[in-house]
């Protein structure tokens, strides 16, 4: 009896590998900041895997990875950035905005993109106005108000805009190439 072959391991190291990748080929590229395979992924994985500690420990996984290189190349050996615990309790969020989608249509999809980008931006901005971010037009530091709050969702539209369209396209693809395949 012939034994069919069961791709998961290797569709469970694509899709930490190849994030990490291409995070590290964008790394340090300001105009590119935040055009990531990582919004994506944790929608697909959130949608598709049925074990939920792994579909949450995914994009975790390609983001501490990518995190200890980046630290060691970019960061001078600062392994946890400022900010980070935000920005990896937002992608587990994600996941479960992912596993909450009823099912893959393009409109589920797309919503779950835009909830998706609005939640990261609302919640790692504020962590970056609470750790004392940037004004960028000043070379200050934000004001501890609502205008410095603003200032810092302002100067981050940029970033969203990035994280939309990229989880749109890389979500996109990693949806419509595994539906394409299952349908195969």
């Amino acid at each position: 009896m012939k034994k069919q072959w069961n791709p998961r391991l290797l569709t469970l190291a694509v899709l930490v590998t190849l994030p990490c990748l291409y995070r590290l080929l964008l790394a340090g590229n300001a105009p590119w900041a935040n055009f990531t395979m990582a919004g994506g992924l944790a929608l697909f994985v959130g949608y598709y895997f049925q074990n939920k500690y792994l579909a949450s420990a995914m994009p975790l996984i390609a983001l501490a990875l990518t995190d200890v290189f980046l630290s060691l190349v970019l960061h001078q050996g600062t392994f946890f950035y400022r900010g980070w615990h935000w920005v990896y309790g937002t992608f587990f969020l994600i996941v479960w905005l992912g596993r909450a989608m009823p099912s893959a249509s393009v409109k589920n999809f797309i919503g779950a993109a835009v909830a998706s980008s609005l939640l990261h931006w609302i919640v790692t901005d504020l962590g970056e106005w609470l750790g004392g971010g940037l004004d960028i037009s000043a070379g200050k530091p934000l004001t501890r108000d609502w205008h410095g709050l603003l200032q810092c969702y302002w100067q981050a539209i940029p970033f969203i805009r990035n994280f939309f369209v990229s989880t749109v396209i890389f979500g996109g693809l990693f949806f419509g190439v595994f539906e394409f395949l299952v349908k195969k």
